[in-house]
């Protein structure tokens, strides 16, 4: 898929997100008011707390679907994602990185074969290799996963991330990703989800997506049965071993910067994200 089809297809997924927020809330979103612009863009930071880089995409985009005279004003959004973003230079905090082997025995937890266990290893691998979002991974459909014998790419709504296949790895998102798929189809079970709801008992809920908070409690529950200390464990540690492992792996720093797009150019030994 090319830059540009990429970024089209980010640019609808933000507006259909936001036309869905719109009638939850009783609000009109063609043609969209300064004011809901703004109260869009305050719910998705207390909802999650998006990333200020994706909050822009998504005010980008939907000023994009205006005719020019009637595009809503970014000044008011602009200044919450301001606000927000010096809120979260105020407050860091440092994320345990994990090395290729902590993250091998993450993934090695996942081989009992349940669907629960598929899911599971499907996301931790994406994470690991595309540095995604958890909410980024939870919005995600079935087309906007490609898999092929290089890699997978996700379509986020701040563009699309590249996650290199690892061969003879547990790391490798190109193997889970087809397992996860295969144990969807073996099941009969299709989803408008990439990563539908599982259950503790397997049971797939197929209307529903795992959420960042469901992401988040994986990582912890993995860490615990990987002899980790599951409480010390973010989905941001996922992120963080992203790139110590790209440095470690001699990437360059340019590369680095290019996937992970919420860190600075520079990768460090110690890693502190803004928070």
């Amino acid at each position: 898929m090319s830059p540009v089809t990429a970024a089209s297809q980010a640019y609808l997924q933000a507006w259909e997100r936001f036309s869905k927020w719109c009638d939850q809330e009783g609000r009109t979103a063609m043609p969209c008011t300064s004011g809901t612009l703004a109260d869009y863009v305050e719910h998705l930071i207390s909802d999650g707390g998006m990333a200020p880089a994706s909050l822009r995409v998504y005010v980008s985009a939907i000023r994009s679907r205006h005719p020019l005279a009637e595009r809503p004003s970014p000044a008011e959004a602009s200044g919450l994602i301001a606000a927000w973003k010096t809120q979260q230079g105020q407050r860091q905090r440092k994320t345990t990185m994990l090395t290729a082997d902590q993250l091998e025995g993450l993934i090695a937890t996942c081989g009992a074969g349940k669907i629960r266990d598929r899911r599971d290893a499907a996301i931790l691998t994406l994470a690991v290799g595309s540095s995604a979002q958890a909410q980024e991974l939870e919005a995600l459909r079935p087309s906007d996963v490609e898999v092929s014998d290089e890699g997978v790419t996700v379509r986020t709504a701040a563009g699309p991330r590249f996650a290199h296949h690892v061969p003879r790895s547990l790391l490798d998102p190109v193997s889970a990703m087809r397992a996860w798929r295969a144990c969807l189809e073996e099941h009969g079970l299709v989803s408008q989800w990439a990563f539908p709801l599982v259950e503790v008992t397997d049971l797939v809920r197929l209307e529903s997506p795992s959420t960042r908070h469901t992401m988040r409690q994986i990582v912890q529950r993995r860490g615990k049965e990987a002899g980790l200390d599951g409480r010390g464990l973010t989905f941001r540690t996922l992120r963080a071993s992203f790139v110590a492992g790209r440095g470690e792996a001699s990437f360059s720093e340019q590369v680095i910067a290019e996937q992970a797009t919420w860190l600075p150019p520079i990768p460090a030994p110690r890693y502190s994200r803004n928070s």
